[in-house]
């Protein structure tokens, strides 16, 4: 059984493969075989397909490793010049960021080919003569056997042959397929699954128990140079950000990019969303702050207006009572004055008119013969 996961949600050993050859030799299909799914688009044809390294992941429980294939434009395609390989070439660090554990060398046919010794040469160029013993050749649509390849007379071919028996450099053969390998129309079951014809099964079995049992890891310098340039770039982009969310979202693609989950490519893409997507939010947030801060402003002032107000208040309240209270200080003492002044002089005339009133009653009481009716 196959099944395509993320390697988070899976628990078992990991294999990276890394392919190459030319356009048209059945990179792609191969790759297709390791995972058990059409998840590479294939061509027979000598245009490339893949235009950039892609890099698919599948779980095979009947191995108990996920392999992760690593499907690469043709290196020497007559379309590539020095520099665009030495580019596909560093794509190959960030998408195996644990080193890679087999280098599938494909080779079409039983023979070799004048573009055949052309590639192997150029891989030898670019990789070193140590690329041998972490490679796995694959003679593609070859009816022979592993034995009859390498007891091979073609004196061409011996000089290949003899690098790779002193390497360890395993040998596999596929042979032709039921189907044109430049479509997608390979046999598969309900799941999904490619169906294997009798002929076709043992020898993928023994490609994938080959992958399963590489145990050296191809690493060299400039792969490590690479990540570590990645790393820089990947904290470069986190530090300019000014959102917490967007931060986080960062962090998540750095990982991604970092454990080899998506190329540089995809990564650039998303960087740019998240920093436009930061720019906005921190606009936002900035305007929310400046709201928040004309809000305070105003209840600061609003709760000092009030306090001065109500101060002055209770100031002229206070100024008031001292004022009445003054006042009637002032006016009580004369008021008292001129109360006392009057009932002086009331009683002094009362006291001055009583002897007359007096003698007035007495002399109208004689006069009358004492009749005190008058």
């Amino acid at each position: 059984p196959v099944c395509l996961v993320h390697r988070a949600m899976s628990d078992v050993p990991v294999k990276t493969v890394l392919l190459l050859g030319k356009t048209g030799e059945g990179k792609s299909f191969i790759g297709n075989l390791i995972l058990g799914r059409i998840v590479f688009v294939t061509s027979g044809a000598s245009a490339s397909v893949t235009q950039k390294c892609r890099k698919q992941s599948a779980v095979n429980l009947d191995f108990g490793t996920e392999f992760q294939v690593v499907d690469t434009i043709g290196l020497f395609d007559t379309s590539k010049c020095t520099e665009d390989v030495h580019e596909i070439l560093s794509e190959f660090a960030t998408l195996a960021p644990n080193g890679i554990h087999a280098v599938l060398v494909v080779i079409p046919g039983d023979r070799f080919k004048e573009s055949t010794f052309r590639t192997l040469g150029a891989i030898e160029g670019f990789f070193g003569k140590d690329i041998w013993a972490h490679s796995i050749v694959v003679y593609n649509q070859c009816e022979k056997t592993v034995e009859t390849i390498m007891q091979s007379d073609a004196k061409s071919e011996q000089k290949y042959l003899e690098k790779w028996r002193i390497a360890g450099t395993t040998i596999c053969t596929l042979p032709f397929a039921e189907v044109d390998e430049g479509t997608e129309n390979m046999p598969v079951n309900g799941e999904g699954q490619i169906r294997l014809c009798p002929r076709m099964e043992p020898r993928v079995t023994a490609l994938k128990e080959a992958i399963r049992d590489s145990d050296k890891i191809y690493d060299p310098e400039e792969f490590r140079t690479l990540r570590g340039e990645l790393q820089e770039l990947a904290k470069q982009a986190l530090q300019v950000l000014k959102t917490d969310q967007w931060q986080q979202q960062m962090t998540a693609h750095n990982k991604l990019l970092l454990d080899g989950r998506v190329d540089r490519e995809a990564w650039e893409k998303s960087r740019a969303e998240i920093l436009e997507q930061d720019a906005s939010a921190a606009r936002t947030e900035k305007q929310l702050a400046a709201a928040r801060y004309v809000g305070k402003t105003a209840m600061v002032g609003a709760v000092i207006t009030g306090t001065m107000g109500g101060t002055a208040a209770y100031r002229a309240g206070a100024t008031g009572t001292e004022l009445a209270m003054a006042t009637g200080k002032a006016l009580f003492p004369g008021v008292e004055r001129a109360a006392l002044l009057c009932g002086d002089q009331i009683a002094s005339l009362v006291q001055d008119a009583g002897p007359a009133a007096s003698e007035c009653v007495s002399s109208m009481w004689n006069g009358n013969g004492g009749d005190a009716s008058s």
